[in-house]
């Protein structure tokens, strides 16, 4: 019995494996199987139920406050579109933590693991028994046993109720109740705290002695990328693009990270210190088990690399383009094939040609002062290069992807974005492009050097006959032999485009549609101020009868800042309102909601993910005219709807009520003022501004725009009139 057992587990491990994904068709990280209450429970209902169970140390106001703080915190961060359950990465982080807390089974049960799709190095424990661990982290692990070490310390934050404690101490020592928000700082004591009580659960799990010290490297040098692999000069060269070495740094960048960094400022003690008590710590313990790996080295390197792809998103949603090119740069050496790093790699390229086109890069790569190791020279020339060379190299990199693969949709739609990008810039003539390669005019500069004197002599003669214009033209050709310049080298690598038909006709599009938008810019400018409104209510009218509708952001003011619990509840009523208009006028309204998460599940939580983080996208990288990072999703959440029309809504409440003395006084003398002014007063209270969006999935265009504002109250009737009236107006037909 206990051989066909083994057996038995031997080949469901074996089919789960196989079951893995294929990295040369990679698919991002979502969330599976049931939701999690801690999804779908509101923050107002967690504080209720708190607040009754009183086990906080804290009491009082502050006891509110705590919760208020720390509930809302990690809801936002479980709604965020960046957070994931039930995925391989959790799936493997939760069976290591079986192993660790093998022998305190209460502790296990109040534990939930989830990952966070982010680059940062980092894991954090929670006030509610959750424990983050993220993709960037396991992106720079080199082996299991790190990681288990890394979540032993994690898990003594919660059992020693750290954020409680830290919570306490910073609204003493600050007074400032945001402060709890930063859930992941604790006090040095906390954290030689929880990196001792982490040794002992690291050690009585069989973990390996040795590896334990190595964790503290990661953590040291996790700002830099996940491998320090060599970039060669010459690695973006091929027989159609010559970067010359001089847009290179002459020297490598030292890494300047030190064991022994001042720490005086800092929540957290220098990894010196750490490494010092961690190593006097280890001589407590005498029975070592020597386990790297409990769950194999090849599972680990699989999550890894899982991580490690995933990473490559991350880094392209956050504009980190020189990050990106790197990591696929390393990738690629082990999936040469990978259809997905050919898309990303595209990506990344167009973001870095539209935020070099705006001169806004800078903002998204270091200083030269602060550049550290391989990547940096990868980085150096990208800052190198001009804002024409960037656009040029970049169209090159994009085309030649497109012919390795003509038939990928992805790279396709994203040579269109590259090629609208060049004909929207003054800067770009295609005219001044050459048609020979780099190589070819360089050998051919090379050969009239040598040409004999007499000969340069009979050249220079005759084209003293020249006109004035006719040398100027001469000059200007880079096709020239004489016109050749090593620095002005982009010239010469899309030297296959000028002749290209599929080129200039989209290129001459675009360059046409760039001009009519600015036509119609001037013409709606003459207009007057009701001509525009008027324009602007039949452009609201869309015939739209099918959307989807994302998550309506909630803000109910008092004096003191926002009201995030009366918020939530008005957040909950103006989703079951959208429900019901809907159904009243018969539209098919697709609700991506947390306020219906309990009913959609988890398919409609991956779809609200997937268009969070692209509205996060479009929001932060405003001054572009972007890419979706997720384009493929997008398209699945358009076929799965019906329909690729979103809706969004801010809505934003605040009642203040102004009372004069003086019409007091008066309200008491002549007691017919006040039963005019006491109405009148409390009815101006109240200000209400709505605004709606909906966003074209199919070009990612904002084809509505409008806000509404009122005085009216707001009560759970009021919301439904105004959600009415906006479906209605853009169910009309033109």
């Amino acid at each position: 019995m206990k051989i066909t057992r083994s057996l038995l587990a031997v080949l469901l491990f074996t089919s789960a494996f196989h079951a893995q994904q294929d990295f040369n068709n990679f698919k991002n990280l979502e969330a599976s199987g049931d939701i999690p209450v801690d999804f779908t429970t509101n923050a107002f209902h967690k504080i209720e139920d708190d607040l009754q169970t009183g086990d906080l140390k804290l009491k009082g106001e502050k006891e509110k406050v705590f919760l208020e703080g720390v509930h809302y915190a990690i809801n936002d961060l479980l709604h965020s579109g960046i957070v994931v359950y039930g995925d391989e990465v959790s799936a493997y982080v939760n069976e290591i933590a079986d192993k660790l807390l093998v022998k305190d089974e209460p502790l296990r049960k109040k534990l939930r693991f989830y990952t966070i799709k982010s680059n940062e190095t980092n894991a954090f424990s929670t006030y509610q028994g959750i424990i983050f661990v993220t993709t960037g982290l396991l992106s720079q692990l080199t082996n299991e046993a790190q990681l288990a070490y890394v979540l032993s310390h994690e898990i003594v934050h919660y059992k020693e109720e750290h954020v409680v404690e830290t919570f306490d101490y910073k609204s003493k020592s600050k007074r400032n109740k945001e402060k709890i928000l930063a859930l992941s700082n604790f006090s040095k004591e906390k954290e030689f705290q929880a990196d001792k009580m982490g040794i002992k659960l690291y050690c009585d799990a069989g973990y390996s002695k040795d590896e334990l010290l190595s964790t503290f490297d990661v953590l040291l040098y996790s700002y830099l990328p996940f491998e320090e692999i060599d970039f060669p000069k010459t690695a973006l060269n091929s027989s159609l693009l010559t970067i010359p070495e001089g847009f290179y740094p002459k020297e490598k960048y030292p890494i300047k990270a030190s064991e022994d960094a001042d720490d005086s400022k800092s929540s957290h003690p220098n990894i010196k210190k750490r490494k010092e008590a961690a190593l006097k710590e280890l001589e407590n313990y005498k029975e070592w088990g020597n386990h790297v790996y409990l769950f194999g080295k090849e599972r680990f390197e699989y999550i890894r690399t899982l991580c490690r792809f995933e990473s490559i998103r991350t880094d392209i949603v956050d504009a980190e383009f020189d990050d990106a090119l790197y990591s696929i740069y390393i990738l690629e050496k082990q999936y040469p094939e990978s259809i997905y790093l050919k898309r990303m790699k595209a990506k990344a390229w167009l973001g870095y040609a539209q935020y070099k086109s705006t001169g806004d890069f800078s903002k998204k790569i270091p200083a030269s002062t602060k550049m550290e190791g391989e990547i940096a020279t990868l980085q150096s020339m990208l800052k190198e290069l001009s804002k024409i060379q960037a656009m040029t190299v970049s169209m090159r990199m994009i085309e030649d992807l497109r012919r390795e693969k003509p038939d990928d949709v992805i790279i396709q739609a994203i040579w269109d974005k590259m090629v609208k990008t060049l004909a929207e810039s003054e800067k770009f003539k295609l005219e001044k492009y050459a048609t020979k390669t780099y190589a070819v005019s360089y050998s051919e500069f090379m050969a009239a050097a040598l040409i004999k004197k007499d000969t340069v002599q009979k050249t220079e003669a005759a084209a003293e006959n020249l006109s004035k214009y006719e040398k100027i033209k001469k000059q200007s050709n880079p096709d020239h032999v004489e016109a050749f310049d090593t620095s002005a080298f982009h010239l010469y690598a899309i030297s296959d485009l000028p002749g290209s038909k599929l080129f200039n006709e989209k290129y001459n599009a675009f360059k046409e549609q760039f001009e009519q938008e600015e036509a119609d810019e001037e013409a709606y400018n003459k207009l007057s101020a009701r001509e525009k409104r008027k324009l602007e209510r039949d452009e609201n009218k869309l015939g739209i009868t099918s959307m989807i509708y994302l998550e309506p952001v909630i803000f109910s003011y008092n004096r003191k800042g926002i009201n995030r619990i009366k918020s939530e509840k008005l957040q909950v009523d103006y989703t079951k309102s959208v429900e019901e208009v809907a159904a009243d006028l018969d539209m098919n309204v697709k609700v991506l909601s947390t306020s219906n998460l309990v009913n959609s599940g988890t398919e409609a939580f991956n779809q609200r993910s997937v268009l969070m983080s692209y509205l996060s996208e479009l929001t932060e990288n405003d001054e572009i005219d972007v890419f979706p990072t997720d384009y493929n999703l997008l398209l699945d959440i358009k076929e799965k709807n019906g329909t690729g029309k979103v809706m969004l809504s801010v809505f934003e409440h605040q009642r203040h009520v102004e009372i004069s003395g003086s019409m007091v006084y008066l309200s008491i003398v002549l007691f017919p003022i006040g039963m005019i002014y006491f109405p009148a007063t409390f009815m101006k209270a109240n200000h209400t501004e709505l605004t709606f969006l909906v966003l074209d999935l199919d070009n990612g265009d904002l084809i509505v725009r409008s806000t509404y504002e009122d005085k009216a109250p707001v009560n759970k009737y009021s919301v439904k009139n105004r959600v009415y009236n906006i479906f209605y107006t853009i169910k009309k037909h033109k």
